[in-house]
């Protein structure tokens, strides 16, 4: 059985691939693991960015097209509160 492990790795191309081989599979063993709470975190950063993206939009667009009611009710409580006085 030696002998025949000594026989395949005589090659210099086989030990190579061999240990790429064994290199990425210790690699993927051990990121598993990791990959999970990232991906967790991920999951939950990604609604927090989406959520405050939004946020921001419709505030900036309420901002900007809201006001002429906001003026329009102005102008009439105004033009109430010059009536009273006369």
């Amino acid at each position: 059985m030696l002998k025949r492990i000594k026989e395949k790795f005589s090659n210099a191309d086989n030990v190579i691939d061999f240990s790429v081989d064994v290199f990425l599979l210790i690699f993927d063993v051990l990121t598993t693991p990791l990959l999970i709470p990232l991906r967790i975190a991920k999951f939950y950063l990604k609604g927090l960015i989406k959520s405050f993206i939004k946020r921001f939009l419709k505030k900036t667009y309420h901002k900007i097209y809201d006001k002429p009611k906001i003026r329009k009710e102005n102008v009439e409580k105004q033009t109430k509160r010059r009536q009273t006085n006369t």
